[in-house]
């Protein structure tokens, strides 16, 4: 049918019909089996392998940060542990944490001493570990 414009009007079942599909080989491009990722719509190229080339350089520990960590950390297992000694439970881990912590006892002040202690600790136990890394990680 032709319209007043010269053009030719197709009818709308006409574009809604789908063209017979292409053999695989033909066009020349390689097919993929996408069956297991979901739609075709999804990837708009092929999967392709990762290059190793292209990951992240290796990264450096920021030791001060660690340090402040670890004693964080250390602070509050010991608290914690001092909280529960004072109250009469935990009686194996006070006997452990005064046996490795010289200045902790059961008392305000002991209490208080160790946790100062343990933070120094942590501390350089942190900045050793994260100026390590970066040692062996160049």
């Amino acid at each position: 049918m032709v319209t007043k414009r010269g053009k030719k009007h197709v009818s709308r079942e006409k574009k809604l019909t789908k063209k017979p599909a292409k053999k695989a080989g033909a066009s020349g491009k390689k097919n993929y089996d996408l069956s297991r990722l979901g739609s075709r719509d999804l990837l708009s190229e092929p999967v392709r392998p990762i290059q190793i080339h292209a990951l992240p350089g290796r990264m450096k520990v920021n030791s001060l940060a660690l340090g402040y960590a670890l004693g964080a950390v250390r602070v509050a297992v010991l608290l914690v542990v001092s909280v529960f000694g004072f109250f009469g439970y935990a009686e194996g881990a006070v006997s452990l944490v005064e046996s490795l912590h010289f200045t902790f006892s059961l008392s305000v002040f002991g209490i208080l001493a160790g946790l100062v202690e343990t933070m120094l600790w942590g501390f350089l136990m942190g900045l050793l570990l994260g100026w390590t890394y970066n040692l062996f990680s160049r």
